[in-house]
C-alpha cells in the first residue's frame, strides 16, 4: 500500500481556511424522490475544521460549502476511509447530497456524470 505525504498547512493557511469555511454558505439539501435526484456536485475535497468542528466540501471550481451538522458523521467516515482505506474513494468525484425519507444523505456517484472541469 502506498502512502502519500501531505504537506502540513502553515498556521496562516489554517487560519485562512478556517475563515473561508466559517464564511462559506451552508449546503442546502433537496428532497430525493423517485423522480428527482439530490444535488450532485463535483467535490475535490472533504474536510472538518479542528475548531470549531465544521464539516465542509471544496468543489472543483474551488467553491467551499459548509455541510449541515447532520452530515458530519458522513464527512468523518469519508475522511477515515480516505486516510486508512486500501481503496479510498477517488477525488475529484461526483457526490449526491439530499434528504431521503427524512434523513440527510451524501453518496459518491459512480460512473460518468459530466466533465469535472469547470
Amino acid at each position: 500500500m502506498t502512502h502519500h505525504r501531505r504537506r502540513v498547512p502553515s498556521d496562516e493557511e489554517q487560519q485562512q481556511l478556517r475563515a473561508a469555511v466559517v464564511a462559506a454558505p451552508l449546503l442546502e439539501l433537496t428532497e430525493v424522490t423517485d423522480l428527482t435526484a439530490g444535488r450532485i456536485l463535483p467535490v475535490t475535497s472533504v474536510g472538518i475544521l479542528d475548531e470549531p468542528h465544521i464539516p465542509y466540501i471544496r468543489l472543483t471550481n474551488q467553491a467551499l460549502y459548509r455541510l449541515p451538522e447532520v452530515l458530519r458523521p458522513w464527512a468523518q467516515s469519508f475522511i477515515r476511509v480516505h486516510v486508512q482505506g486500501e481503496h479510498p474513494p477517488e477525488l475529484p468525484g461526483w457526490v449526491e447530497f439530499g434528504v431521503i425519507h427524512g434523513q440527510a444523505m451524501a453518496a459518491l456517484k459512480s460512473g460518468p456524470q459530466r466533465p469535472l472541469a469547470n
